[in-house]
């Protein structure tokens, strides 16, 4: 029987989770599904090659970029239009060269757009801006009125505008085009990365002349990351909203380069005195780790460095949402690449190889005297190899511990009544927060299904639920952000923590169902001048799941 798609569907489907990872990058290049692939939908505006894209984190606007200078915004399946796609909003941005990338600030309400360009300019819109508007740049002008002459057509319905009615500020730190820009979850704060070989960090809190052109001699900020040093131009980066400590590197290298936001700042070249050379030396991999801090490098078939004969590089790259753990890449004149951020497959291969093989030699080599006199010796270090716990006759107790070394240290207990009682001791920081978290979470239920006082009026219970919701949904949230996963987890640690991720996202979907739930009910939170608090806002609609991994047996 041939296999088809939905047989590889139904086969994936009803095999165990190990075989069912495996099996989704092959239905992703299923021939089948690439032929169905057609053009159903071209979207009008620009008159010149469109090189970004990017979707709001609502879905209903989609951004572009091109190189006639202009910031389109189309609305998605507007209710009161019959296309899919209908031009809303057309920004003569005022960059006076090619728009590489765009994006939309998260948590803005879809109003405040970036754009990074080849005048090697960070520009920041807000679509929504109320204020007085300032007289448009002469680039924003000239791009106008040559984008007209070109098209000579005027959308009806579209708004037209300018950066100087859009409140723009302008960053120019950096030295040379910039191609790239990447947000976290926080409201004021994102990634660019440049041809100058560096990535830098911006406040949209700061304004425009606190961000002053690298070749004006002014005050600028050190960047985040630097490959400066060593002519190496930066094209694409990445991290994951879950994990936005990690960030990827890719660029005019072979190699694609994964740092660690907790390890940056330190150039050990200049602590030592060295100062910087723009000729690459022999230990030039060695020494870009290090001044750098990049904690992982990627490159096809894991070659370790690059050659004088390679001539590859990254076109793009990007850490999977769904799984902070993965990342793809794309090389010119190759092909796409898959890698795994946590563990190294060939490293692990060829030590256990490595370990196998001592081992043997090891047991070849060995008398049967020595065999003997071994195997007593562990016998008799079975109770203090790792750690145990002794009693004295007065009922207090030590702790043994014995360490890789083969040195031995006593630590007396002074009192194990604490053992039978349950109690650990004192709570850590992350402890005592979760343990808050899960009363309020008690209390959200009682309130709403199990009330204590049945005389209160239901506004005053759905009121107090609602408050419960509203005062922990962001706690929630910004653990969830904070969450780090151990770098070479063993296979009982991944299934531990991918159970913790399952209860931390229905417990947050409880809260945001049943603050919704509480407000449709008659809840109400205001501010002391009696309006509607704000806090409110994310209790509107009910979220859809957004987990990637299969749903639990609670879930169906």
């Amino acid at each position: 029987m041939k296999e088809t798609f939905t047989t590889k569907i139904l086969e994936r489907e009803c095999s165990d989770y190990a075989i069912k990872l495996r099996s989704y990058r092959k239905l992703y290049s299923d021939r089948s599904v690439v032929k169905n692939l057609d053009i159903v939908n071209e979207l009008a505006g620009h008159s010149g090659c469109v090189n970004a894209l990017s979707w709001s984190r609502s879905g209903n606007l989609l951004a572009s970029g091109s190189d006639d200078q202009h910031l389109n915004i189309h609305r998605y399946q507007a209710p009161d239009g019959e296309k899919q796609f209908q031009l809303a909003t057309t920004v003569a941005t005022g960059h006076r060269a090619n728009i590489f990338s765009v994006k939309f600030m998260p948590h803005s309400q879809d109003r405040t757009v970036i754009t990074a360009a080849g005048d090697n300019e960070v520009r920041v819109f807000d679509l929504e801006y109320a204020g007085q508007s300032r007289t448009a740049s002469a680039a924003s002008s000239m791009a106008t009125e040559g984008r007209r002459r070109g098209r000579n057509s005027v959308y009806d319905g579209v708004r037209y505008m300018n950066d100087g009615d859009t409140d723009c500020r302008v960053y120019r730190s950096h030295g040379d085009r910039v191609k790239r820009i990447v947000t976290e979850s926080s409201p004021h704060l994102f990634l660019t990365c440049s041809e100058d070989g560096e990535v830098r960090q911006w406040d949209l809190r700061q304004p425009s002349s606190a961000y002053p052109s690298s070749r004006g001699g002014g005050n600028v900020p050190p960047p985040l990351i630097s490959y400066k040093r060593f002519n190496l131009s930066l094209n694409s980066i990445s991290c994951s909203g879950s994990q936005p400590h990690y960030i990827a590197l890719g660029g005019g290298h072979l190699h694609a380069f994964l740092h660690d936001l907790r390890m940056t700042g330190r150039d050990r070249g200049q602590e030592a005195g060295v100062g910087s050379s723009r000729r690459r030396t022999a230990n030039e991999e060695d020494q870009m780790g290090d001044a750098t801090r990049c904690v992982r490098k990627f490159a096809p078939h894991g070659q370790p460095k690059m050659e004088s004969r390679d001539n590859g590089h990254i076109t793009a790259l990007k850490i999977s949402d769904a799984r902070p753990d993965e990342m793809i890449a794309s090389w010119s004149g190759d092909h796409v690449y898959s890698f795994d951020l946590i563990r190294d497959p060939e490293r692990t291969t060829s030590e256990d190889k490595t370990a196998v093989r001592r081992k043997g030699s090891r047991t070849s080599g060995e008398s049967l005297a020595r065999k003997r006199k071994r195997k007593t010796e562990a016998g008799r270090e079975q109770s203090t190899n790792g750690s145990s716990t002794a009693f004295a006759t007065d009922g207090s107790a030590s702790l043994r511990i014995r360490y890789q070394n083969g040195q031995e240290e006593q630590i007396s207990i002074p009192n194990v009544d604490y053992l039978s009682r349950g109690d650990l001791g004192p709570l850590t920081e992350k402890q005592r927060e979760a343990q808050r978290l899960a009363k309020a979470t008690v209390r959200i239920r009682k309130s709403l299904f199990d009330p204590e006082d049945e005389t209160t009026s239901t506004t005053a219970r759905y009121t107090t639920a609602l408050g419960h919701c509203a005062s922990i949904l962001s706690d929630m949230d910004r653990v969830s952000q904070e969450w780090t996963y151990a770098m070479d987890p063993a296979p009982s640690e991944v299934s531990r923590q991918r159970i913790l991720r399952l209860d931390r996202e229905s417990t947050r979907r409880f809260v945001q169902t049943a603050g919704v739930l509480s407000r449709v009910l008659g809840g109400r939170l205001q501010t002391p001048s009696g309006t509607t608090s704000p806090l409110v806002v994310p209790f509107t609609a009910v979220e859809a799941r957004r987990n990637d991994l299969p749903p639990s047996q609670a879930e169906l």
